[in-house]
């Protein structure tokens, strides 16, 4: 069951501190706070969806990123304001609402420098996870 929206125990993340994880690690980690989020909020299911939707983003990215030429100078921004984007698109569609009861309540927010720092976290675990795989396969090869 949902908890009610003015329930202003639990600190949120905030849809800027979201982008800035995007920013520093991918949609993974910016999806990963709107999951927690929802978890905060009592909603198991719509955390699970929500971390889901950033595995698949992640993967998605990848692929896109096979496809951009290395040499071309739009291709890194091209790259940042899609992830970026979808994770700014995803919060206000889905938490802008509730985000702002919940400040109207007198509810808190967390740290955005907490935010940049899970992006940071995750988008180093994500490059030594592909430094890893990168070896493994040279070996096998």
């Amino acid at each position: 069951m949902a908890r009610p929206l003015n329930d202003t125990a639990k600190q949120l993340y905030s849809p800027w501190g979201a982008t800035l994880a995007a920013a520093t690690g991918g949609i993974f980690p910016g999806m990963l706070l709107a999951g927690l989020n929802f978890r905060a909020w009592g909603e198991e299911h719509r955390a699970r969806r929500a971390i889901r939707m950033g595995i698949w983003g992640t993967v998605v990215m990848v692929a896109i990123a096979m496809i951009i030429p290395y040499d071309v100078p739009w291709g890194r921004p091209l790259y940042q304001v899609i992830q970026v984007a979808f994770v700014i698109g995803y919060f206000y569609r889905f938490q802008r609402e509730r985000i702002a009861a919940h400040r109207a309540a007198g509810g808190g927010m967390k740290s955005i420098w907490r935010a940049v720092w899970i992006g940071v976290g995750c988008g180093l675990a994500f490059t030594a996870l592909l430094f890893l795989l990168w070896f493994v396969i040279g070996e096998l090869t």
